[in-house]
């Protein structure tokens, strides 16, 4: 072997090595997710969820909610329940509200956005989790919603 095929085969070593997070063992494997997106505005009494909003979910049974909502009322909030459904819209489950500080830790299928200044839009995430057994089956996403 000549001394540049050492040299591209020590640069190649240490790429692959660098590409590879220490402590890895066996295979990775991709996580699969599915991203509902909402194109068109939706109105709960006052309050508005602007189209782009969107929940987000993976196979491990986790979800990524993100919207731009604002209402007519100063002091108002944005009140959310998510279903999961298969196909045929049957109702598989609820999605769970995942953060931290839950609003009414009574009730943890709530998702709660406050909207004090009506003059604001406000970007509302939330972290929500469900059954990852049902992922084969969900198809779809409905919102139960109040304001």
């Amino acid at each position: 072997m000549t001394n540049s095929q050492r040299v591209i085969r020590a640069v190649f070593a240490v790429v692959i090595a660098a590409a590879v997070p220490m402590g890895f063992a066996g295979s990775a494997q991709a996580e699969e997710s599915f991203t509902w997106e909402w194109k068109h505005d939706r109105h709960a009494g006052d309050c508005t969820m602007f189209a782009g909003a969107k929940w987000t979910l993976n196979d491990k049974g986790k979800a990524e909610f993100e919207a731009v909502v604002t209402s007519g009322s100063n002091f108002d909030a944005w009140l959310m329940w998510v279903q999961l459904r298969d196909e045929q819209g049957n109702v598989l489950g609820w999605m769970r509200n995942a953060d931290r500080f839950l609003p009414d830790p009574g009730d943890r299928r709530k998702f709660v956005m406050g909207l004090d200044d009506k003059s604001q839009r406000y970007v509302w995430t939330a972290h929500g989790e469900f059954d990852s057994v049902l992922w084969p089956k969900v198809s779809q996403l409905h919102l139960d919603d109040r304001c």
